[in-house]
């Protein structure tokens, strides 16, 4: 788990789009399960991320004790580096926009309009027992 499996989800991510956009004509390698993919490697990537910060950048080797700057670092990786805050404020706004964008409000506010309240929240407590 390092560099190279980072870059191979990358590129899966980036390579598996989860739809062609309207008025595009689909390629063959547009379907539903390249959208699937796309997620699962996307959800991978970032999870990655956060072990890199949370667990491979705080290693020490073995037998060996941190010296007070890796000390410092470590605190930094572990309870959240300056720029955390800004990163997290920015992938928050690429999200809402990416989902503005691509109409996930209009699609969501659609289908809840189809069932009345007790079905949706059958729904939603049926989802909360996953």
């Amino acid at each position: 788990m390092g560099g190279k499996d980072s870059r191979m989800r990358l590129a899966v991510v980036a390579f598996s789009p989860t739809k062609a956009p309207v008025g595009v004509p689909a390629l063959l390698w547009w379907t539903p399960t390249a959208g699937v993919l796309h997620h699962v490697a996307a959800i991978v990537l970032f999870a990655m991320f956060a072990i890199f910060a949370l667990w491979l950048f705080r290693l020490t080797a073995d037998g060996e004790q941190p010296v007070a700057d890796k000390r410092r670092r470590n605190k930094l990786y572990l309870y959240g580096r300056p720029i955390f805050w800004p990163e997290s404020i920015a992938l928050i706004a690429f999200s809402l926009s990416w989902l503005v964008k691509g109409y996930a409000l209009r699609t969501i506010v659609g289908t809840g309009r189809q069932y009345d309240g007790t079905q949706l929240r059958s729904i939603i407590s049926g989802a909360m027992m996953l």
